[in-house]
């Protein structure tokens, strides 16, 4: 992810991804979603409230699951520190999505600035 150094509890990273892998973790009522930069990959959990503002409410997992797997594009991340006494290790967290520009625009946009 970039990181030149261990992640601190709450660090924040931006970058584009493609989901790769869902996962469901009913426990946490939750979607751990692989994500791929064309280099490397991570897994990072999604989970209430951008969940349901992400994938929507009320539908079925396996709907969720197919909507995540259809997301590309920039990716807001925080890290979340383990317990201290070591019974759990950090994990990243999604905070936020936003879709990267699809091909046509950014054709588009290219072209503006040549003329």
């Amino acid at each position: 992810l970039g990181l030149s150094h261990p992640p601190v509890d709450g660090q924040r990273v931006t970058a584009r991804f493609y989901v790769f892998k869902v996962t469901a973790d009913s426990a946490r009522g939750s979607l751990w979603l692989g994500l791929c930069d064309g280099e490397g990959s991570c897994e990072a959990e999604l989970r209430h409230p951008v969940l349901p503002d992400l994938l929507g409410t009320g539908s079925s997992l396996e709907t969720q699951k197919s909507r995540a797997l259809a997301l590309h594009g920039l990716f807001e991340l925080s890290w979340e520190a383990g317990a201290p006494d070591g019974t759990s290790s950090g994990a990243l967290r999604i905070c936020s999505f936003s879709r990267g520009p699809c091909r046509e625009d950014l054709e588009s946009q290219l072209r503006a600035l040549v003329e």
